[in-house]
């Protein structure tokens, strides 16, 4: 997930504590549909865009929050909170992204300004 914050400094990447920090143990992960995820976005402030106009996992042009994970979604809600800013997510959990345990197919958050 690429997410443009109009105004804050650093990068936010939810999740690079616990890899960093030796834990070990597993933990269930709590997955999202689109419509939870956008949900929450909307009630957070938090607003999306798709270059494709849709929201299809299958479509590498489309938008998707599909199997989000919840922390992932609430990593953003916590990023606006705290900054302020606006907050903007261009990309998901569409095809056509990064795969791997910590990517949900693409989910980095990118700072695209400064405060």
């Amino acid at each position: 997930m690429r997410v443009c914050a109009g105004g804050c400094g650093g990068l936010f990447v939810p999740g690079v504590g616990a890899l960093g920090s030796g834990a070990t143990e597993a933990h269930a992960v709590t997955k999202l549909t689109h419509a939870q995820a956008t949900s929450r976005f909307s009630s957070s402030g938090i607003t999306w865009s798709s270059s494709g106009g849709c929201s299809n996992r299958n479509n590498p042009t489309c938008t998707s929050f599909d199997q989000l994970n919840l922390t992932s979604a609430q990593g953003a809600q916590t990023l606006k909170s705290a900054t302020g800013c606006a907050l903007r997510i261009t990309g998901g959990t569409e095809t056509g992204h990064a795969g791997g345990t910590y990517s949900h197919w693409d989910v980095t958050y990118y700072n695209c300004g400064g405060c």
